[in-house]
């Protein structure tokens, strides 16, 4: 009987823990769906089927806006107890699996392709266009269900030409970025 309810207290105790500690990020509230080039918070439709159909489930990928990026930035920052810094990426997962978010400079890098058709001119944008599909690629092998980072990697590395084809570069184009 006293084993019984010393487990049973230590379970309570972790259990109060984990819901005291486990407060993930607040990036699952209602958000216009909006593609283009536009500095609003939003549902990217565009990355949103490109991710899906990577990841081969319907999934939802979210473009910040500067100020929403910061707010998700610190959340993440906490939620995991400071392993992640905001200035060491771009782009996390949610705790669910279900959505993608991505931070301004992504999408912005993505959209101007995308949108705009409007090739990186330097190799400083052009750079940042090809981390921004590596980005997309990984987080949708985070997507399905990879949690393994190295895995990721690999997984996204391989999918970037079908990133770029989702975004309208064309196969010769899509398999150099």
């Amino acid at each position: 009987v006293r084993c019984l309810a010393y487990t049973l207290a230590l379970l309570v105790a972790v259990y109060a823990t984990f819901l005291i500690v486990w407060d993930p990020p607040n990036d699952d509230g209602p958000l216009p769906t909006q593609g283009g080039v536009t500095e609003v918070s939003r549902i990217e439709p565009l990355y949103t089927r490109i991710a899906s159909e990577i990841s081969g489930r319907d999934v939802e990928v979210r473009c910040w806006s500067e100020s929403d990026w910061a707010e998700r930035s610190e959340e993440v920052a906490a939620w995991t107890h400071g392993k992640m810094r905001p200035d060491e990426w771009t782009a996390y997962v949610s705790y669910d699996h279900e959505r993608a978010n991505f931070s301004p400079e992504i999408c912005r890098s993505l959209g101007r392709w995308a949108y705009e058709r409007r090739w990186p001119d330097d190799r400083s944008e052009i750079f940042n266009f090809a981390w921004s599909v590596k980005v997309l690629a990984h987080e949708a092998q985070h997507l399905r269900g990879i949690d393994d980072e190295a895995k990721a990697d690999c997984y996204g590395l391989q999918a970037m030409p079908a990133v770029a084809r989702g975004l309208g570069i064309g196969e010769e184009a899509a398999r150099s970025v």
